[in-house]
């Protein structure tokens, strides 16, 4: 599963492009819910788009952010 904190910077950041290989990867094989988006703002990221869902950071808390996380790591886990 990826974690990705989605924010006006993001794209600024070094490690973020082999993060988006990943998760090409991931798209390509068909699990999308093996992607968790968590936003901090409301700026434009390249490749993520208006359908994607994603936890509003500013609406959570960060113990709630972590438990969906958890959720959805248990959900994937029971899954596989």
């Amino acid at each position: 599963m990826i974690v990705v904190f989605l924010c006006a910077e993001y794209a600024d950041k070094q490690w973020c492009g082999l993060e988006w290989r990943a998760i090409r990867d991931i798209i390509k094989s068909k699990e999308n819910e093996r992607i968790m988006f968590v936003r901090f703002d409301d700026a434009n990221v390249e490749g993520v788009f208006s359908i994607d869902g994603y936890i509003d950071a500013n609406k959570f808390t960060p113990a709630q952010v972590a438990d969906f996380i958890m959720e959805r790591l248990n959900v994937l886990t029971k899954n596989a």
